[in-house]
C-alpha cells in the first residue's frame, strides 16, 4: 500500500473474507494482508492488527522477502508505541533498524529511508537521554535530507523532526524553544495539508504540556484536546489519537484542573466507545496507555468510570441527540445499518424532500428479490407518534409514483417505520392501512419503536459507533 494512500485511508471495513486469507496465507495474498494490517494500525484497530500480525508471523514466508518482514516490523513499532509500551517499542525499533542494515542492498531506496526514519522517530518520542536524542535527531535529519525524489515525504519528515527537537528542548527545560519547535512542525503540516501528521504532533505536544505542571500549560493542553475531539472528522477519526485526547482530559480531573462531573461522565462514555472501536475493550489492563489512566481516576469518579453502562448511555444519547440539525448523518448511519446489520446488497439513500421514505434497500434471498422502503424521519420526534404525524394519502401516492418513475420499483416486500419512542394504536393501524393500500396487502409493515435494535447494532459495530458519535459528518471520510 502506498505511503501517502495509507495516510489518508479511512475505509470503514476490512474485507469480509479476511479470515479465509489468514487461514491460507500464501505469496498471492500476503500483500493484501499486509495492506489490511497497515490500514488497521493507521485507523487504530489494534485488536485486528494484532491478529493479522500474529498470523503472518506464524508462517515462514516473511523471511523469504525482506520487504514483507520489514512491513510487519514497522507496523509493530507503531502499534506498540500507540498502546504505550515504552520498552517493547524501543526493542521493536532496534530490531527494525537491525533488519534494515541486514537487508540494505535488497530493499528499494525510498522504502529503506522511510522505514529507518519511522523507527528513529518512534525511538525519539520515548528517549529521555538528551545526548542520545540529539544524536538520533541528527541521524534522522540526514535521512530526511535524502528524500530527494518525494518533496511531500521530505516536508512531512521535517515536520516530525521539528517535533523531536521540541521534545529535546522540553527535556532541556527550555519552554520557549520547546513550544516554538512544536508549533513550527504543526504549522508545516498545516501548510502542506498533512492532516494525520498534524494530528499526531498536536497530541504529542499537548501531552508534553501536561508535564510542565503549570496552569497555563494545562489550559493550553486541554484546549488542544477539546478542539481535537470537536474536529474528529477533520483529523480522520483515528481512534488511537482520539483516546489520547480523552485520556489527557481525564488526567485533568486527577489534577483538579477540570471539576465538571457531567463532563467526566461524557468523557468516560467516549473512552469506552474508543476502546471498543480499537478492539481492546475487554483487555484494558494489558495496555500501559489505558492502565495508567485507570489507576489515576479520582476516587469520587471511580464508580462512574468503572461501572459505566454503555448500553444505557448509548440509548440516552440516541434519544436525546439533535437529529433535526444533523439528519443526513443519521440517514447515512441507517444506510450502513441496512447494509451491514440487515445484509441488504443495495441500499439507496433517497433525495432530500422525497415523500414518506428515506431509504430503499434490496437483496436476493433464495432466488427471490426482496425490496424494503425505510422511513427514519420519525426519529426526529421526541414524543409518542399519533395520527397527525402520518403522511396523508396524496403524499403516499406521490411516493409510490416517484419510486416507480425514478427507481423502477412497482412493488415493495416490506416497509420499516422507525420511531424514537412509542406510537398510539390508531397511528400504528393507520400506517399499515395506508402502506398496504398503495403497495399491496402482501407488503409487510414493521413499526420499529424505541432504539434497542439500533443500540444492539452499534455495540456490535463499534468502529461505526465511534464515527457517528464523534462526528456529524463521518460519512464523508
Amino acid at each position: 500500500m502506498d505511503y501517502i494512500e495509507r495516510i489518508s485511508s479511512t475505509s470503514l471495513e476490512l474485507p469480509n473474507n479476511l479470515w479465509e486469507n489468514l487461514e491460507n496465507i500464501n505469496k498471492q495474498n500476503i500483500n493484501a494482508l499486509i495492506t489490511c494490517l497497515q490500514k488497521s494500525v493507521s485507523n487504530g484497530w489494534m485488536g485486528v492488527a494484532a491478529e493479522i500480525s500474529d498470523n503472518l508471523e506464524a508462517i515462514g514466508l516473511l523471511d523469504t522477502n525482506p520487504e514483507w518482514r520489514l512491513a510487519i516490523e514497522i507496523e509493530r513499532v507503531k502499534r506498540l508505541y500507540d498502546l504505550g509500551f515504552r520498552v517493547a517499542t524501543v526493542e521493536a525499533c532496534n530490531r527494525t533498524l537491525n533488519y534494515l542494515e541486514q537487508y540494505k542492498g535488497e530493499i528499494e531506496r525510498d522504502a529503506f529511508l522511510l522505514h529507518k526514519s519511522t523507527a528513529l522517530g518512534h525511538s525519539g518520542w520515548i528517549e529521555d537521554n538528551i545526548s542520545k536524542l540529539s544524536l538520533l535527531i541528527q541521524e534522522d535529519e540526514n535521512i530526511v535530507a535524502e528524500f530527494k525524489n518525494d518533496k511531500k515525504l521530505q516536508d512531512e519528515g521535517w515536520a516530525f523532526i521539528l517535533g523531536l527537537k521540541g521534545r529535546l528542548w522540553f527535556l532541556k527545560k527550555d519552554v520557549k524553544k520547546f513550544e516554538s519547535n512544536f508549533r513550527e512542525g504543526i504549522e508545516l503540516c498545516d501548510k502542506h495539508g498533512f492532516i494525520r501528521s498534524k494530528a499526531h504532533l498536536e497530541i504529542i505536544y499537548a501531552e508534553h504540556l501536561t508535564h510542565i505542571d503549570e496552569k497555563w500549560a494545562w489550559d493550553k493542553a486541554i484546549n488542544i484536546a477539546v478542539n481535537f475531539l470537536s474536529n474528529a472528522n477533520i483529523n480522520q477519526l483515528k481512534t488511537h489519537l482520539l483516546i489520547r485526547a480523552v485520556i489527557l482530559m481525564l488526567e485533568a480531573f486527577h489534577n483538579d484542573i477540570i471539576t465538571d462531573n457531567k463532563l467526566f461522565k461524557k468523557l468516560a462514555f467516549k473512552y469506552d466507545i474508543l476502546t471498543l472501536a480499537m478492539g481492546i475493550g475487554q483487555s484494558k489492563a494489558l495496555y500501559p496507555l489505558l492502565a495508567k489512566i485507570e489507576s489515576r481516576i479520582p476516587k469520587e469518579h471511580l464508580v462512574d468510570f468503572s461501572n459505566l453502562n454503555i448500553r444505557e448511555e448509548l440509548t440516552n444519547w440516541l434519544k436525546q441527540a439533535n437529529w433535526k440539525e444533523h439528519w443526513e448523518s443519521f440517514e447515512e448511519l441507517m444506510k450502513v445499518y441496512y447494509e451491514i446489520g440487515y445484509g441488504f446488497e443495495k441500499v439507496v439513500k433517497l433525495p432530500k424532500g422525497f415523500p414518506v421514505f428515506d431509504l430503499v434497500a434490496s437483496k436476493t434471498v433464495a432466488g427471490v428479490q426482496h425490496t424494503a422502503a425505510v422511513q427514519t424521519k420519525a426519529y426526529k420526534e421526541k414524543h409518542n407518534m399519533d395520527r397527525s404525524k402520518i403522511p396523508d394519502l396524496n403524499v403516499f401516492r406521490e411516493a409510490k409514483n416517484l419510486l416507480r418513475s425514478n427507481h423502477s420499483i412497482d412493488k415493495l416486500s416490506s416497509v420499516h417505520w422507525y420511531i424514537t419512542s412509542g406510537i398510539s394504536n390508531t397511528a400504528d393501524k393507520e400506517i399499515k392501512e395506508r402502506v398496504q393500500y398503495f403497495f399491496g396487502e402482501s407488503c409487510e409493515v414493521e413499526i420499529k419503536a424505541g432504539v434497542d435494535e439500533l443500540v444492539d447494532f452499534l455495540i456490535s459495530e463499534p468502529k461505526i459507533l465511534a464515527r457517528i458519535y464523534f462526528s456529524n459528518e463521518w460519512s464523508n471520510r
